[in-house]
């Protein structure tokens, strides 16, 4: 009876779980040979082997000194792959080792490299260290050093460079008996002074000391910065000469020809300076009359204008208030709606009236399309001038902070905007960064500054901050940024990422003119260049500023 209920216990367990049968065992094949064994370095009492991996079934490498087997390096699970590196220690100084690897299967099947390595341990004591330690190149945040070797040269040695800063090793290179090096320390900071000495392996007095001193990034102004047009913290309308004219919080500005154009957003106008005499006048709104009217002159109506672009013929305007683009045509004064249609903010590609923005801010050309900083819609726009056709470049809707391409981008509320020709920048301003966009590509990527991350430290890349950055201009080489809630005029190398501050002081907001560290602003929020001089609305003084640039010696 207890045979015939076991018999049908096994019956049910069988049905449920199916039948059993024996695991395949797999692991017996051989493994291909290792490749590419190499001696890493050398001490007095050590070698340290590299190779590449062994295809098929690798277990265990076997590592053989003078045919004897003097190691292994094996998995460390079934997920992972035996080391392709061995150090053999305790070994004699001075002396010639001949070292070959095999590769060993689960079940013990050895594929043994044809290659065989010399290896010669270093005598014991101190090596003499490198000679001509030289520092062959300095820029604003690294320091390239070269040296010969020292005066080991015996066949089979690797010696190990260590590279010293002030005293602390900062890194190490290697290279055959006999071999000199090179070596680059980066991030480093400006106008500052290191000391560098080398020594080779571990057993070496360390060079001499050289001195080398990073460049300045610093800008002198070649004259003081002035108030050019407007009065310091007199707000109005009123046109004149220089200091005699008024402003109400000017925002974005372009230079045509022998003249400044800039939207004086708090008086829903456009204003023109002569850039010779400093003379003000109103060519399109009428100071204090919001609206959203075409027409000639004084009889077109804006709503908080932010930025201007120019293709050579005609300014483009983002009427941020009426999402809309509008054109001026500055030989007949003609205002016309471009893009968009006013009042009716949205986000949609289309021609003309067709499009929809939302509070537009910043806007460039490269003279065949438009660019425009959709600010509340978290993205890039771009608009072919002869037809108004308007599509989206870079970002979505959605706010965010990814480098990517196209849509694979993200924004949040980028206010200023550059061309240099194939590329745009941006002051992606409520994540306190500057964007670089590939306009071929549309790959986004972040030049400086950290997303998510309010500063003024000057650095590279990351390493500095901005605090809402708005207006942005490019030369080719730099661009300049008003750093607004900072109220500094920054400088960033296009080609390093290197940023520096040009004028103001971080935190220390005022309307004093001046050279050296001597000027403050109150919120600039626009940047053009004419020849060496920098122009620069400054936003809560109501006035625009002169800054003459001149590289430091």
């Amino acid at each position: 009876m207890v045979k015939f209920v076991l018999s049908l216990l096994l019956m049910s367990f069988l049905v449920s779980c199916g039948s059993i049968s024996a695991p395949s065992v797999t692991g017996n094949e051989a493994a291909t040979p290792p490749t590419e064994l190499a001696v890493a370095k050398t001490t007095s009492t050590s070698v340290v082997l590299t190779w590449s991996a062994a295809a098929g079934d690798v277990y265990a490498y076997k590592i053989y000194r003078d045919g004897t087997e003097v190691g292994t390096t094996i998995k460390a699970g079934p997920a992972s792959a035996a080391p392709t590196v061995y150090s053999d220690n305790n070994l004699n100084p001075a002396t010639t080792y001949v070292y070959s690897v095999a590769a060993s299967s689960t079940f013990g099947k050895e594929t043994a490299s044809p290659n065989t390595v010399i290896a010669t341990t270093l005598p014991a004591g101190p090596l003499d260290p490198p000679t001509r330690v030289t520092v062959t190149q300095t820029t604003v945040d690294s320091v390239s050093l070269t040296w010969e070797a020292s005066n080991y040269t015996v066949p089979g040695a690797v010696l190990t460079y260590s590279i010293y800063r002030n005293g602390t090793l900062i890194g190490t290179t290697t290279a055959a008996a006999g071999q000199g090096g090179t070596f680059t320390d980066t991030k480093l900071s400006p106008a500052t002074t290191y000391y560098y000495s080398v020594s080779v392996s571990t057993e070496s007095a360390l060079s001499p000391p050289v001195q080398a001193t990073t460049a300045s990034t610093s800008i002198s102004l070649s004259s003081t910065v002035i108030t050019f047009a407007g009065s310091p913290a007199r707000q109005g309308s009123a046109d004149g000469l220089g200091g005699w004219a008024t402003f109400y919080q000017p925002y974005g500005m372009v230079r045509m020809g022998g003249y400044l154009y800039l939207a004086d957003s708090g008086n829903h106008t456009i204003r023109r300076i002569d850039i010779a005499t400093s003379e003000v006048s109103t060519v399109a709104g009428t100071a204090g009359s919001i609206g959203a009217a075409d027409g000639i002159g004084i009889a077109a109506r804006f709503n908080t204008p932010r930025g201007v672009a120019t293709d050579g013929i005609y300014l483009y305007i983002t009427d941020s208030g009426n999402n809309a683009i509008r054109r001026f045509d500055p030989v007949s004064g003609s205002v016309v709606t471009f893009a968009g249609t006013m009042g009716g903010r949205g986000f949609l590609d289309g021609t003309g009236a067709d499009a929809r923005f939302y509070a537009p801010r910043g806007i460039t050309s490269d003279g065949t399309y438009l660019y425009v900083a959709d600010t509340y819609n978290n993205v890039i726009r771009k608009i072919r001038i002869a037809d108004a056709a308007v599509t989206t470049l870079a970002g979505t809707k959605a706010k965010g902070t990814n480098d990517g391409t196209g849509p694979g981008a993200a924004f949040f509320y980028p206010y200023g905007i550059t061309c240099d020709g194939p590329n745009l920048y941006v002051t992606d301003t409520c994540n306190h960064t500057i964007r670089k966009i590939v306009i071929a590509t549309m790959q986004v990527t972040t030049l400086a500054g950290r997303a998510g991350y309010s500063g003024s430290g000057d650095g590279v890349g990351s390493d500095a901050g901005f605090y809402y950055p708005d207006g942005i201009l490019s030369d080719g080489t730099n661009l300049y940024i008003c750093d607004t809630s900072n109220s500094t005029i920054r400088q960033v190398k296009i080609a390093t990422g290197m940023v520096a501050t040009l004028a103001g002081k971080a935190g220390a907001a005022g309307t004093t003119d001046g050279s050296g560290t001597v000027p403050r602003f109150r919120t600039p929020r626009g940047v053009t260049i004419s020849g060496s001089q920098l122009f620069i609305t400054d936003f809560a003084s109501h006035t625009v500023r002169r800054i003459t640039l001149q590289p430091a010696n």
